[in-house]
């Protein structure tokens, strides 16, 4: 056989073969041919021959991150226990998982059996207490984030006197003024010489109930119990101060920064009322006097003749 036959029998051989190869793999886009070639000149500026073929698996099978992703809220868990209906409920924990951007109030609505219990108790105050990883009786309105992962609370209702309305949830704030919340706790009972009232719910005026407050970094002392919602009117108006520990005065004013699972009670300071406007007019004063001055004399009559004796002799001299 010659040596043209031979030659030409060889490349019809390979010609074969690739028409194989290329049956089976898909031929490879100019696109990724230079991303392939631009990793490699990288790899290969490194010395390393080995890590050419990782770098390559990794951009073509690694998934891509979206940055959203990133931002998504997390989901904080608690746990709720309804005292109320012990027949149907039994006191048993229900698990609450939920957005921690979202609501305590708005969180318990997604559960069935606390709706139930809202709907039966229509017309009450929804109270809610801590009970392990966070205490005392807590705001509707704070956020899940405020919440130590796998606290517990205790749902509880009250007939409410008051004429505000009573889905208190009303009391959850929009303006944060950071993310950094603060927990801080007030006794419902205020103190002082001014022993004044300083809670709306009657249920929580009671000697020893306190009132979980939250806020965020940067607000004052005065701005938290004032946004909270559970608190009378008049502290936006009127002059008080927190007591810590009986020895220890931060003025309302101060920041809430620093004040992280710490206690106090509200001492009101005495309104004195300016003797100024009394004499501003003399005239209500005088009748205030002919008024009071008659009301003596009905309630005596031995003053009246007395009086009446004295008036007839002065009229004969």
């Amino acid at each position: 056989m010659s040596c043209k036959k031979q030659r030409s029998r060889k490349h019809s051989v390979n010609e074969k073969c690739n028409m194989k190869i290329e049956h089976y793999f898909s031929p490879v886009s100019k696109e990724q041919q230079n991303n392939c070639s631009t990793s490699l000149m990288r790899m290969e500026s490194r010395g390393d021959p080995r890590a050419t073929t990782n770098t390559q698996a990794q951009r073509f099978h690694s998934p891509k991150k979206n940055p959203e992703d990133q931002t998504m809220p997390q989901n904080r868990t608690i746990y709720v226990t309804l005292k109320v209906n012990h027949r149907r409920n039994q006191d048993m924990k229900l698990k609450l998982t939920h957005s921690e951007n979202s609501s305590l109030y708005m969180a318990l609505n997604t559960l069935q059996a606390v709706r139930k219990e809202i709907e039966t108790h229509q017309g009450q105050e929804m109270l809610v207490r801590g009970t392990e990883g966070i205490k005392e009786y807590i705001n509707l309105g704070m956020p899940l984030s405020c919440f130590p992962e796998g606290g517990q609370v205790v749902i509880t209702f009250s007939q409410s006197k008051s004429k505000q309305k009573e889905d208190n949830h009303i009391f959850g704030r929009q303006d944060k003024a950071s993310t950094e919340c603060v927990k801080f706790y007030i006794h419902a009972i205020g103190i002082g010489k001014c022993k004044r009232r300083i809670v709306k719910c009657g249920k929580l005026h009671k000697k020893g109930r306190k009132l979980c407050v939250y806020a965020f970094k940067g607000e004052t002392i005065k701005d938290a119990l004032c946004k909270d919602g559970r608190f009378l009117s008049f502290l936006e108006n009127d002059d008080w101060k927190l007591i810590e520990n009986n020895d220890t005065i931060l003025e309302s004013t101060q920041p809430v920064d620093e004040l992280e699972g710490r206690y106090f009670q509200v001492e009101v300071e005495k309104r004195m009322v300016p003797s100024a406007a009394a004499s501003q007019n003399p005239e209500s004063e005088k009748r205030n006097t002919c008024v009071l001055r008659e009301q003596i004399v009905a309630q005596y009559p031995s003053l009246k003749r007395e009086s009446e004796k004295i008036i007839e002799n002065f009229k004969k001299k």
